[in-house]
């Protein structure tokens, strides 16, 4: 493909509004570009992967959350057993 077709198509995603086509081609024909669109390639993939590892940053602070406090309910009810339980031996014992 030479520079003339990835602007003709690049255009035509444009037109489309096809996000991924448009990042897919860009990232595939990057040589073809200016030393300046290069790098804006490159940094619009990196930003993208940091968010992507900042979302999953946020999801795995989420799943400790719930773990914890499914930790703490789990801890709360072992104490309420016990305490039933002893509650039962002194009945039991008079």
């Amino acid at each position: 493909m030479d520079k003339e077709q990835i602007y003709k198509e690049l255009d035509e995603l444009i037109n489309t509004g096809d996000e991924q086509k448009i990042k897919d081609l860009l990232i595939e024909n990057v040589n073809y570009f200016s030393d300046e669109i290069k790098n804006k390639i490159v940094m619009m993939i990196f930003e993208e992967s940091l968010n992507k590892e900042s979302n999953v940053l946020v999801d795995i602070k989420s799943i400790q959350k719930d773990l914890l406090e499914e930790k703490t309910n789990i801890e709360n009810n072992l104490k309420k057993a016990e305490e039933a339980e002893k509650i039962l031996d002194i009945k039991e014992g008079m």
